[in-house]
């Protein structure tokens, strides 16, 4: 009777992780959208396209919605100077040593608190994160990466998190194989969770032992 409860216990907690998960997943299929529907996103229509999803309320142990943008080596400094000229005179990306490509975090909302720290941060640097952004790329579906230290961490409540990846194409190119995904990829939307928040607002949805 006990390994009964067991059991069943294990399995709508598994249950409510898949079902969350893909709820997560189809927010950033969402957002892919929102880019496609669209020649541009500016950094205001991203953050008004974020703040009626109302990401907290609906989609507790969510850390936010985020846009990376591919960069050849000879885009980086327009690039950065044109960060700079929307009101972010600090802007930079890191780290600094110089790369074949470039994917650093350009939008990232709700852009307050933790958030700030992961502005301009180059998730490919970092081999867990670039291996799951691979996988999105090469397959055109969404990559789950392994544990990591988010760069959202503080020195206070540390916690391990995760990152959920979605790519972002040119939709005026061919996507039939997998090299032509690899040359019409634009940026990743993607999602950080920190894992103690995450698992504390799926559990919220199951027996609270």
């Amino acid at each position: 009777k006990t390994k009964s409860r067991f059991e069943y216990a294990v399995s709508n907690i598994q249950w409510a992780i898949q079902d969350r998960m893909t709820a997560y997943e189809q927010v950033l299929r969402n957002a892919v959208g929102f880019f496609y529907a669209a020649d541009t996103v500016t950094r205001a229509e991203w953050r008004s396209y974020v703040q009626t999803l109302r990401l907290q309320q609906y989609y507790p142990g969510i850390q936010g919605l985020g846009f990376t943008f591919r960069l050849a080596p000879e885009d980086v400094n327009r690039f950065t100077q044109q960060v700079r000229a929307e009101g972010f005179p600090t802007f930079t990306i890191w780290p600094g040593e110089k790369r074949e490509v470039y994917h650093p975090i350009v939008y990232l909302e709700p852009f307050t608190g933790r958030n700030l720290r992961a502005f301009g941060y180059d998730m490919f640097t970092e081999r867990k994160r670039r291996l799951a952004m691979q996988r999105a790329m090469d397959s055109g579906e969404s990559a789950l990466s392994e544990m990591v230290r988010l760069v959202q961490e503080t020195e206070n409540d540390v916690q391990k998190g995760c990152l959920l990846y979605l790519p972002v194409y040119n939709q005026k190119m061919s996507l039939g194989t997998v090299e032509e995904r690899r040359a019409a990829l634009k940026g990743f939307v993607y999602s950080p969770f920190r894992i103690n928040d995450l698992m504390k607002g799926i559990m919220g949805t199951v027996s609270p032992q």
